[in-house]
């Protein structure tokens, strides 16, 4: 195709029209790009349910560890699964999992009226205060474990979180009083993630540590009102002895035990034995009897 001067004409859109016009076309103002989706960051690193689920594991790993050493033996002998980790550990994170979520609300609430409202005069100096109250989180912190033994072991990995998200925070208020739109990094987030992940697995360990204690202690004050008392009945003699055990022979040759044992409570059932525990047991007189659920036994419950 020519012009009436016989000059070619060039096919296609002319770009001192609209193709220049595109590509002078200045990028977008920071403000106006969208923001990065930061749960959508999150969950590309890890599933929030496969880390509930992990620290559940955790959780009930610990407390039956715990348990275990009180009784002698190790975790390991019981033989549980992943779904008996799980379910023993769900009642007694019931409380710290309520107070958390509670907490979680009411700074979100908070945190919500205090971008979207006017700017009070405070928040300037609370930010200021937050920025640098790492220290002040980290001492408690460390007085506490020093001085109020138990309860400070296992409130450390709590001021601990407090000294990572405080300074955090306060910067993020900095900027909202100074109207200044900068976010943070995603690798800054993503370390910021772990940090707070590891002090969670952290303290979680410590409440599981002290739960298992604490019930193990229960059961050995009052076994009687916690555990199931069984009698056990043998086709051979399973020689078992220890305090308050009883032992009856039966003479009939027609009968298919010829043992009974009474005296004993069941622990628990697991990896298809049974683990029983001596009557009035403690540290220095008790026992753990491990028996495997075998066909020439029978366990009887009740009185």
């Amino acid at each position: 195709m020519t012009t009436s001067h016989g000059m070619p004409q060039e096919d296609g859109p002319r770009r001192g029209v609209t193709g220049d016009a595109d590509e002078r076309r200045p990028p977008p103002a920071a403000d106006e790009r969208r923001p990065p989706d930061l749960m959508k960051f999150i969950t590309s690193i890890g599933s929030p349910i496969a880390l509930a689920t992990a620290l559940l594991f955790y959780f009930g790993w610990v407390r039956s560890e715990e348990q275990a050493k009180a009784f002698g033996a190790d975790a390991s002998v019981f033989a549980m699964s992943t779904q008996d980790y799980v379910l023993r550990s769900i009642n007694v994170l019931f409380f710290p999992l309520i107070l958390l979520l509670l907490a979680g609300l009411l700074v979100h609430r908070l945190d919500r009226n205090l971008r979207t409202g006017p700017v009070p005069p405070w928040l300037p100096r609370l930010a200021q205060a937050l920025r640098y109250s790492w220290a002040a989180f980290l001492v408690l912190g460390i007085v506490l474990y020093a001085v109020a033994g138990r309860f400070g072991d296992v409130t450390l990995p709590f001021w601990v979180a407090l000294a990572i998200l405080g300074p955090v925070y306060g910067t993020v208020l900095r900027r909202v009083t100074s109207g200044d739109r900068e976010r943070y990094s995603r690798l800054t987030v993503a370390l910021l993630a772990a940090l707070v992940m590891v002090t969670l697995f952290w303290q979680t360990e410590r409440l599981a540590s002290l739960g298992g204690e604490a019930l193990a202690q229960d059961i050995q004050d009052n076994m009687s009102d916690r555990l199931q008392s069984i009698r056990l009945f043998s086709a051979k003699d399973l020689h078992i002895a220890g305090p308050g055990i009883r032992t009856t022979t039966f003479t009939d040759t027609n009968s298919a035990y010829g043992y009974e044992y009474s005296g004993l409570y069941l622990l628990q059932r697991s990896g298809d034995k049974y683990f029983l525990l001596t009557d009035g047991w403690d540290t220095d007189t008790g026992r753990l009897i491990v028996l495997p659920d075998s066909a020439t036994m029978r366990v009887e419950f009740g009185a």
